[in-house]
């Protein structure tokens, strides 16, 4: 077995720790090749290596599964794949078929000409279609890469030899450097990396944890690049399975070493008992407090969403995550976010976290929700008093709420005016109102908004919705957040030096506040806004994945120039999203546009602004934005001349049907955004009198409708959501865009928020 790369191994226990580590990688690690009688006649004709990850599952690269068998192509899932694996009793090897269960790219996003370059992440997972015993490496929990500054990785699989024979290689290499997203540069010295490794398990020998899977070799040299593992996270939205694969696989992992770790106790057999021999003494939350923890962990339901790991974490260590890293697709990747904590301890957030997460599915899973609540209290022993009772106290059930349910006085005979107190939990099961019972905005005379429908209830930066329309799925009620959304900001900004061309940036706001940069592009032509850019598209297909917890939908913010108001935004449709964006964004989130002029106002302006804007609570009036035919201004005497609304008169709507970026519909705009007005519906498309007529008729009974101003995104959200340019009793409302200026949101952008890079 050659060993590539000059290193000292420390101490005798660490040095027989690293040789049962090679142990663990050399039982789990696999040779992947097609039908015995393939190849060039070296039977078995490998293609390459792999390893296993859960039972029944190896993990491998994608090019590796590139071979034709017979005229089928494996890649895409055509034909099986052989696995030859160590038995567990260690009497030799065993041979068992698999098939392709899921790759990254997807197995239809490779041109066949690219098999031999297979773009990254290029991973495969094989499923056995068989049951067979064997043990599985442990992939490492961390969302950053392993790092450079001289720790050594361990590398392992099959090559053949000078004599053509078939082998065990290992070998040892270093990090070099990051390459994107997904690889890690491998440097060593004597670190070769053969022909046949590809797909072979890459190990942390500081954590005893596999990182990488090996990609390929340079040529001539030493070292080559591995794929980091938590490109798996892709798994969630590739959209292909209908589930989470990514989730079902990790699960199957933790619960593997859980019950491995049962079996075998503390001896040094499995890999949390040489991960305790191979990790610092000191550290207060040990591997075989992450085995278990992550074991337990995986008995609760998958996580709902991406949003919802981070917010967890946010709360027990809020700014811990940045865009840097890895977004966390399961349960697990959020503690592996804990560990070194910038502001506390990491026994203390780790624990939280887990308590957080019991909470949020206890409803869904009360046994081991509750198992995992036990646990941790009982491991928390070791912290401070104060700590203690600070953990005992979110890990209590929610409070009991009292109240009365109120009966109308006009109630029919037999029912009481008051029945008495109403009591509930305050994370009893409620029942959400079934189809028949969703408001439709034209169908009643006054056009009534029903708060308890598909959009429920808005808040400042946008609806929460208590249930999603039929465009997109509906999410587990269990899994729903009580706290508020974080808000998605997307800006275009005219190039100065390129007429008609713009730049945009999209950040993240999240609930608590913070706001971070997370993408930048350039060049974009007003014309082709009619879609989204496939760059923009990405950026905002993976921040609405961080941005969405349970049922609380990311409302999209767009800051916009004037000349942009039309661009339908609401329309575009972000494909490959692994929940939500199956329809036009506007169908499945709160899309507003913001005017960009509006930011360059002073400090005290702002403020003075943020006093004059209605509550949420004052009664709406709709007002055209111009008079008939356009001979007049619509706005009332008081609005051009800035903020002094009487608190006592309606808020109101202005409304416009047609764009509203030139000609004197805009002048109107402008002279009404320069008076601080900040809302107004308007419809993008130009259209007839007769629709005109129905578009007036409609808008004017949808904010007769609404109890209140905070009720109007929501309204229009759901409207967004139900009509169609086919439905004549809806097509009226087809294009219907809303500007909405929320001081609230405002206050919490800066003045070098909007500032292009």
């Amino acid at each position: 077995m050659p060993e590539g790369g000059e290193r000292r191994h420390g101490s005798e226990e660490r040095r027989q720790m690293e040789e049962r580590l090679s142990g663990l990688v050399q039982d789990a690690t696999v040779k992947v090749h097609g039908p015995m009688d393939a190849g060039d006649g070296r039977s078995p004709g490998i293609w390459g290596s792999g390893f296993f990850v859960a039972p029944g599952r190896v993990l491998t690269c994608a090019h590796v599964l590139s071979e034709l068998v017979d005229g089928r192509r494996v890649w895409r899932g055509d034909g099986e794949i052989r696995i030859t694996y160590r038995t567990p009793d260690g009497s030799g090897e065993a041979t068992v078929a698999g098939r392709l269960w899921h790759c990254l790219p997807g197995m239809d996003e490779v041109p066949e000409g690219r098999r031999g370059l297979w773009p990254t992440p290029d991973l495969a997972i094989v499923e056995l279609t068989e049951h067979v015993d064997h043990p599985c490496v442990w992939l490492s929990d961390l969302s950053t890469p392993p790092s450079d500054s001289g720790g050594w990785l361990l590398y392992r699989g099959f090559t053949y030899d000078e004599y053509g024979s078939l082998s065990d290689w290992e070998g040892y290499c270093q990090v070099a450097g990051v390459h994107g997203r997904y690889v890690l540069r491998l440097t060593g010295h004597g670190g070769e990396i053969k022909e046949g490794l590809s797909g072979g398990p890459v190990v942390d020998l500081g954590r005893g944890a596999v990182v990488g899977v090996i990609k390929s070799r340079r040529n001539d040299r030493d070292g080559g690049n591995c794929v980091r593992v938590t490109a798996l996270r892709a798994l969630r939205s590739a959209g292909t399975l209908g589930e989470d694969p990514y989730q079902d696989l990790i699960l199957a992992h933790d619960g593997w070493h859980w019950d491995a770790q049962q079996r075998h106790g503390a001896d040094n057999h499995t890999w949390a008992s040489v991960q305790s021999h191979l990790l610092s003494r000191g550290r207060p939350w040990r591997p075989l407090d992450r085995v278990q923890a992550l074991g337990l962990l995986a008995k609760l339901p998958p996580a709902p969403d991406v949003g919802t790991i981070g917010k967890l974490v946010d709360e027990v260590c809020p700014g811990q995550r940045t865009s840097r890293m890895e977004r966390p697709g399961a349960w697990r990747d959020g503690a592996g976010l804990l560990y070194d904590p910038f502001d506390k301890r990491e026994e203390k957030a780790v624990l939280g976290y887990l308590v957080n997460v019991a909470r949020q599915q206890r409803r869904a899973a009360p046994g081991p929700a509750g198992e995992l609540i036990d646990w941790a209290l009982e491991r928390a022993r070791s912290l401070r008093p104060d700590e203690r009772e600070e953990l005992a106290r979110l890990a209590a059930p929610e409070p009991i709420r009292i109240g009365h349910a109120g009966v109308r006085s006009d109630a029919p005979g037999g029912f009481a005016a008051d029945p008495g107190p109403l009591v509930h939990r305050a994370d009893a099961e409620r029942e959400e109102p079934g189809a028949d019972q969703a408001s439709d905005p034209n169908g009643a005379s006054n056009g009534a908004f029903d708060p308890n429908g598909a959009f429920g209830a808005h808040g400042r930066s946008g609806p929460r919705r208590s249930s999603r329309p039929e465009s997109g799925p509906r999410p587990d009620p269990e899994a729903a957040l009580t706290d508020g959304s974080a808000v998605v900001l997307l800006e275009f900004r005219g190039d100065w030096w390129l007429e008609g061309l713009y730049s945009w940036t999209v950040r993240l706001m999240s609930h608590t506040g913070d706001v971070e940069l997370m993408a930048v592009g350039q060049g974009v032509p007003v014309d082709g806004l009619d879609r989204p850019p496939p760059d923009l598209a990405d950026a905002l297909r993976e921040v609405f994945l961080q941005a969405d917890a349970g049922r609380n939908i990311a409302p999209l913010c767009v800051v916009l120039p004037q000349e942009l108001f039309d661009i339908p935004v609401d329309e575009w449709e972000i494909s490959r999203s692994s929940r939500h964006e199956s329809a036009g964004l506007g169908a499945v989130r709160f899309v507003s546009v913001v005017d960009q002029l509006s930011y360059g106002r002073t400090a005290p302006e702002v403020r003075r602004f943020s006093r004059e804007w209605p509550p949420e609570d004052t009664t709406p009036r709709a007002v055209p934005l111009l008079g008939e035919y356009g001979r007049d201004y619509g706005l009332g005497r008081g609005y051009r001349d800035g903020p002094g609304r009487d608190p006592g008169a309606p808020a109101p709507v202005l409304y416009h049907c047609g764009p509203i970026s030139t000609g004197p519909a805009a002048d109107a705009l402008r002279v009404a955004l320069d008076a601080w007005h900040a809302v107004v519906l308007w419809r993008r498309d130009q259209a007839g009198p007769e629709v005109c007529e129905r578009f007036d008729r409609g808008v004017r009974e949808l904010v007769l409708g609404l109890r209140n101003l905070g009720e109007l995104p929501a309204a229009v959200a759901e409207l967004r959501a139900t009509s169609g340019p086919d439905d004549p009793a809806s097509d009226w409302a087809h294009g219907i865009a809303l500007l909405w200026d929320d001081p609230v949101l405002r206050s919490a952008l800066t003045s070098d928020l909007l500032d292009t890079p």
